[in-house]
C-alpha cells in the first residue's frame, strides 16, 4: 500500500532522516523510501518546501493517537475524482503533491511498459 504523510525537519536532520522518522512516529513503522518529487516553498504549500517519497508497507500500521485522529486509504483513481470534484475538501499544498506524485507515478508506469 502506498503511503502519503508529511513531517518537518529538525535542526542538523535531513529530509531523508525527517521521512524515515515521521513514519515511526506517527504510523509505528520503518520502510525503505524513494524520493520521487520536490515543491518549492509557494503560498500553495504554506511557503514550506516539500520533499515527497513513496515507500511500500505490507504489514499493519499503528498509527499514533495523539499525531493522528482518523485516516483512510482510497484507490488513487477515487482521490482523482474526489480532488477534480471537490478541491476545497483538501489542503492546497495536499493538491500540489497530488500533482507531483501522480505526474510521477504515471510516467513511471509507463516507461515500465
Amino acid at each position: 500500500m502506498g503511503l502519503e504523510r508529511c513531517g518537518h525537519v529538525t535542526v542538523a536532520e535531513s529530509y531523508d532522516e525527517t521521512a524515515k522518522r515521521e513514519l515511526k512516529e506517527e504510523l509505528g513503522i520503518s520502510a525503505s523510501l524513494k524520493k520521487i518529487g520536490k515543491l518549492s516553498a509557494s503560498e500553495r504549500t504554506d511557503y514550506e518546501f516539500v520533499w515527497l517519497y513513496r515507500g511500500e508497507v505490507t504489514g499493519n500500521l499503528s498509527p499514533s493517537r495523539t499525531e493522528i485522529e482518523t485516516g483512510a486509504f482510497f484507490p488513487e483513481q477515487v482521490i482523482d475524482g474526489w480532488v477534480a470534484a471537490r478541491p476545497a475538501d483538501f489542503a492546497p499544498g495536499f493538491i500540489e503533491c497530488w500533482k507531483v506524485y501522480r505526474q510521477k507515478n504515471c510516467s513511471s508506469r509507463s516507461a515500465l511498459t
